[in-house]
């Protein structure tokens, strides 16, 4: 997952350059993860990460936030607000 990461940066670094050269980066990062080996790595990877959170959330012995728990909570919930409105940007 992190090499999937690794290679969405890069490739919004070649967007900086100009889309023509993020067009040509473009087929030679996305082709790891088009093909069905990729596909089921990325897949793997991806569950993997769902399930190792959903039992890290089963696994506290307190439903109790930390000191800066609420403060995360409010973070997150930032970030996706900003996610849905640059969405929405792009749509119109």
């Amino acid at each position: 997952m992190f090499a999937y990461v690794v290679c969405h940066l890069l490739n919004h670094a070649f967007a900086v350059v100009s889309i023509e050269a993020a067009n040509d980066a473009r087929v030679f990062f996305v082709s790891p993860w088009t093909n069905p080996t990729g596909t089921v790595v990325l897949t793997v990877a991806a569950l993997t990460h769902i399930g190792l959170a959903l039992w890290t959330t089963y696994a506290r012995r307190s439903p109790l936030l930390s000191g800066l728990g609420p403060v995360e909570i409010q973070d997150s919930q930032t970030v996706l607000f900003m996610i849905q409105a640059s969405f929405w940007r792009r749509l119109e």
